[in-house]
């Protein structure tokens, strides 16, 4: 009976170590697929900050076409006024596209963000689902060896229990024969 309790433990291992197995997989693919949004978000935060120099490098050219153009059209003084009021109407410009694309910015890698939050903790889920499987089905697979291993020691004790009774009944079936031996009719 031992023989066979050993053989159902060996015959379980395989089963436990493939679903350790695949919760080992699920985890590294959960590691992975973070690391992958971190990548996503530095090349989008670096995408927007080229995007941000592109369009300061464009409006550098056009303060410079509009200040060679004011000197050539009018009076040194109205210049120097405009060019004034130009760069600070410029710099209000820039710093308005620089709060609203931050904020775009600010959104899009907090969309992103979520998504990947709420991918993640559902794989956690999933994983945590797998685990309370595998506990269950281990409490069984031990719930059945301990049912076995208590047939087992009650097969024994029945064995143990026949066996006397038969030792009993010879004993009586001697002693019957002896007493008829030595009883004279």
């Amino acid at each position: 009976m031992a023989a066979v309790a050993t053989v159902n433990r060996i015959m379980e291992e395989p089963k436990i170590n493939k679903k350790i197995a695949q919760l080992t997989k699920v985890v590294y693919m959960l590691n992975s697929r973070c690391e992958d949004g971190d990548v996503h978000l530095a090349k989008a935060k670096e995408k927007y900050e080229r995007e941000i120099q592109t369009i300061l490098a464009h409006a550098r050219k056009a303060i410079a076409l509009f200040a060679s153009a004011l000197e050539n059209a009018v009076p040194r003084e109205t210049h120097d006024t405009t060019i004034k009021n130009l760069q600070e109407k410029l710099k209000d410009e820039i710093a308005s596209y620089k709060k609203t694309t931050g904020q775009e910015m600010k959104r899009k890698v907090d969309d992103i963000a979520r998504d990947y939050k709420l991918a993640f903790q559902e794989r956690i889920r999933e994983v945590a689902a797998m685990k309370e499987t595998l506990r269950k089905h281990i409490e069984e697979t031990n719930l059945k060896k301990d049912q076995k291993e208590a047939q087992s020691i009650r097969v024994e004790a029945l064995q143990k229990e026949l066996e006397l009774a038969k030792r009993a009944t010879d004993q009586a079936k001697v002693g019957s024969i002896i007493l008829s031996l030595v009883k004279p009719e």
